[in-house]
Formats: structure tokens, sequence, C-alpha cells
């Protein structure tokens, strides 16, 4: 049993760290953050974040520190840009066992629910990207899970009061990584426990250690700014936080009150399944445990607020994951003792192997009749291969469930169905894909340019212009996009150009040092046809249609 948990740990570790720097990486989050950490490399400027040079104030800086950091040591690459997000993963996963364990949960129980939240979809796409959601679901997941272990199980004063220290510690971390959510979650959880239990009073006595020490951890980053930046917290607090939440429709990503339910089913995805058995389950202990009914305000109660916000995308309910996993591991254990789940797996996984099992027969007609439908094209033979060998190694396993008396040992096997088509996925990317949110990869077949030509973008991807020639002087064509802000401050102004302003620019620095163009195909064809882009280029590299990404030279 020990063997089979190192080895399922093993594979784990594989998912989420081989991948890691297989993938070009996605515009315009990834090059984003990409950019943002090279030019504080670039610069030693550790305080101010910028992008494209300006200012750019929409998160505070820890989550750049990270994959600065992680630059530093192992390059500029894709593999050092996701590398932080992966290991907050699988430490949150650890720190879930430990939690756990801590209740005196037994140990099959207290490993299901890491490996539940190491496999869920969700939790395994975006621990692949280099963005910040992963690591600030990691630091509210410690502050969440430390206060309420200092709480119900710490015996000794002294104890209980380190960690609520460590755990406002955690809240400030947070707080450095997406801002003042990080307050919210946790308040809005221990608030929701307390009143459950009638414990109304100690709402107000327990905040002010970890209230203290969040602040103690932020303060010295929080002046820097102030001093380097005086306007940085009015934006950052009026613009990205208040006109966010409450902008109603005008808010940035704006979405429903139901946005998150179809995200919350899809990244759980092969949990689903066994969600009944969980209810049943939970049904005889949530109301027994203070860890499982704390679990459910942990992940109720931020999951309604989220949603009651008004923007919305779907990596924001990351934190509610963590304590769905203790839910839905805790629900399995209990249900495992009475006896129950034998024929549950035994259904699941013949449905699931057949369906693969058909996937796989129609993977296989497309590829033998010429690929009708262009799920992945002919060259991209070998991730038909690596997703078929794959999806047979899923069914076979799948199958071996099927005569399987031990429960424990099912869902071992259940786990270990999915996560080499996981690997796959992750390591499988198609070129459609690749040429509508890569544009790095088409700059890297375009001609070079030199250090003294200009470089001008649009306001897509100018991100990844930046990243791939290391250039944070790019000019701006027509429309400022995320870094408005910066480029409204007088010296930087010049930066954004009207297509009058970039017609001149050409005409006057064609020959000398000249002028390279990077935008979307469309907009640039679009431009030529309504006669807004007058220069006649001297040569172009478009992308394969007008989704793609155009270099367009001038000299």
């Amino acid at each position: 049993m020990r063997s089979s948990r190192v080895f399922l740990l093993l594979l784990f570790l594989a998912v989420f760290l081989l991948p890691l720097g297989v993938r070009p990486l996605f515009s315009p989050d990834e090059t984003r953050y990409a950019e943002a950490a090279r030019e504080i490399l670039e610069s030693g400027d550790w305080i101010v974040p910028r992008l494209n040079g300006v200012c750019y104030f929409e998160k505070p800086i820890l989550g750049y520190w990270a994959f600065a950091g992680s630059m530093k040591i192992f390059g500029l690459n894709a593999f050092a840009l996701r590398l932080p997000s992966a290991l907050a993963m699988i430490f949150c996963a650890v720190f879930l066992v430990l939690m756990m364990r801590s209740f005196r949960t037994g140990l099959r129980e207290s490993f299901l629910s890491g490996a539940v939240f190491l496999s869920m979809p969700m939790n395994v796409m975006l621990g692949g990207l280099g963005i910040l959601d992963s690591m600030f679901s990691l630091f509210t997941t410690l502050c969440i899970g430390l206060f309420f272990t200092a709480y119900e199980r710490v015996p000794g004063l002294l104890r209980k009061l380190l960690l609520y220290a460590l755990a406002g510690i955690f809240a400030g971390a947070a707080f450095m990584v997406k801002g003042f959510l990080a307050f919210a979650l946790p308040a809005l959880t221990v608030t929701a426990y307390l009143l459950w239990n009638r414990r109304w009073k100690e709402i107000l006595l327990l905040p002010w250690i970890p209230l203290f020490t969040a602040l103690l951890f932020i303060a010295p980053w929080a002046w820097a700014i102030h001093q380097a930046d005086p306007d940085y917290w009015h934006y950052f607090i009026v613009v990205e936080h208040w006109q966010r939440f409450f902008g109603g429709q005008k808010a940035q990503h704006a979405a429903s009150f139901l946005y998150f339910i179809p995200f919350l089913f899809a990244g759980t995805a092969i949990w689903i399944p066994f969600l009944p058995a969980a209810f049943i389950g939970l049904r005889h202990t949530i109301f027994r445990s203070p860890l499982l009914k704390f679990a459910l305000c942990w992940f109720l109660i931020p999951f309604l607020f989220l949603s009651c916000s008004s923007g919305k995308l779907a990596s924001y309910i990351l934190p509610c994951l963590p304590p769905l996993a203790i839910l839905i591991a805790a629900g399995l254990a209990e249900w495992t003792r009475t006896g129950k789940l034998r024929a549950l797996p035994n259904w699941i996984a013949a449905v699931l192997a057949g369906g693969l099992a058909i996937a796989l027969a129609a993977f296989a007609v497309n590829f033998f009749t010429g690929f009708p439908v262009q799920l992945l094209m002919k060259h991209e033979a070998w991730m038909w291969l690596l997703l078929t060998v794959c999806g047979i190694f899923s069914v076979l396993t799948l199958t071996a469930i099927l005569p399987e008396k031990n429960t424990w040992h099912k869902l071992h096997w259940y786990i270990l169905a999915f996560l080499p088509v996981i690997l796959a996925f992750q390591c499988s990317l198609p070129q459609y894909f690749i040429d509508r949110r890569c544009p790095v990869v088409t700059l890297k077949s375009a001609p070079p340019v030199s250090p003294g030509q200009i470089l001008v973008a649009f306001r897509y991807p100018f991100q990844d212009v930046c990243w791939f020639y290391r250039r944070s002087n790019v000019l701006i064509l027509a429309s400022p996009g995320e870094i408005e802000y910066g480029l409204r401050r007088p010296d930087q102004k010049h930066r954004l150009l009207s297509a009058e302003e970039f017609n001149e620019l050409v005409r006057e620095k064609r020959s000398d040092p000249g002028v390279v163009l990077v935008m979307a195909t469309d907009r640039f064809l679009e431009g030529r046809e309504d006669g807004s882009l007058t220069e006649t280029p001297s040569e172009e590299i478009h992308g394969p249609d007008g989704d793609c990404t155009s270099v367009i030279y001038y000299r």
C-alpha cells in the first residue's frame, strides 16, 4: 500500500513538473507576468511593478518576485515562469494531508484529500501556467488552515498565538500576490464558522493577532511603493478592487452570478461520479466533525462571495478547491466504512472505460480517413499517438478496477487511470491553438529585429513583443489596453501612437533605423482596408489565418 502511494506521488510530480517547459507561453497572461518579472531583473527595481517600461499597478509585487526569482535561477524560459505555480499546487496538497492528519483522520483519508486536490483538472491546468492564482490559493489555504488548526486543535496559549501569527503572515503573503481578497476570504470563512457554532463574541477577539502580523509583513513594501510612487494605493484600491467588485456590467471581466458553476464542475470533473457517495458519507459525519463543518464554510461562503463579485475569471475559484477536496475525501472515506463503495466504482469504471474506448475508436477513424474533423493536424500525429497510448492505458486501468475487492485499491486505480491522460493533454498542444494564443511562435519564425529598429505593437500582443525581443520600450498603436494607466503619465504619453502618428513615424524612420509592427493579422488587414494604415510594408509575415499574428517590416 505504501509503495502504491509513493508511485502515485511520483506520478503527480511528473504531471505537474514535466510539461512545464514543453508548451510555449500563452498570451496575454503568461507573457504579461514573464515580461513583468524580466523587467524586474533587467532594471533591478524590486519595488515598482512595470510592464513595457511603464508603471503597472494591477497587482502587488510578491508574485512577480516569485517569477523573477525562479528566472534568476533557471533562466528566462517557460519552465522558470511556471515552476512557482506548480510548486504552489504541490505544497497546497501536502498541507491538506498534514492538516487532516493533525485532526487525527486516517492516513488513507488524509492522503486521499491530497490526491483528490492534485487530480482536479482545474488545479492541473492552472498549476501548469505562469499566473498568480495558484500562489494566491496556496497562501489563502495556509492562512485559513493554520488559523483553524490553532483554534480547534493546538493546546497551549503560546502555541496558539504562534499559529495565529503565522496565519497572518500567510494572509499578508496572499495580499502581496493579489490584494484585499486575501483578507476577505479568511474573514468570511472564519466568521461563518463561528456564527454556526454560536461563538459570535470570538469574532471580535480572534482576528487581531493575524491582522497585526499580516500588516507587519506587508508594511515594508507598502511603505516603499508609497515612497516610490504615491499614486499606487489610490489606483490599486479604487480601480482594481472597488470598481472590479462593484462595477456591475462596467467591471473588468463582468459575468453573471452563475458564472462559476460550470467551471466548478469542469474543474472537478473526474470526481463528479463520486459526489453522490461523498454526499451520503458526509451526511452522517459533517455535523459531528469540526473540520468538516469548517471545510463546508470554507468552500461555500467564499464561492458565494466570489459569485457576487462583478468581475470574474474561472481561475478565481481556485481557493475554493482545497476545502472541496477535504469534503470529497472525508465523504468517500466514510462511505467506504459502510462497505457500499464496492459496486459504485465498478459502474463508474465500466461507463468511463466504454466512453474512452468509443472516443479512441472515433480518433482512429478520423486519423485513417484523412482528418475530416480537424482536432489535430496530420503533422501532429505524435500527439495522436501519445493520446491514444494514454487512452488505452486508462481503459485498461479502469477495467482493472472491476475484479478488485479492496475499496482503497479501487480508488488508487481510479486516480492512476486518469493521470497519464492528463499528462498527455498537458504535453499535446494543437497547432490551431498555438497559432491563436502563442504569438511568440510566429515571432520566432520571422526575420530578426535589430536593437536599433523601432518596435510598435497593438494592445495585443505587445506583451509577447516585449518578452520575445527583450525590449521594454515598445510603442503602442491606437489602443493602450492594460497599460493605459502607465501610458497616461506625462513622461510616457508619447509612446501611444494614433494611426496618423504611426504613418508619420514610418515615413520618417523607414530607412534608418526602420520600423517593425506586430499585431493581430485581422486588425492589420482591416487597418489597410479602411485606410488608417497607409504606408506600404517592405515585408509581411502573416499567421495562417486572420486570427493570428503578423509581423510587418517598414525598412
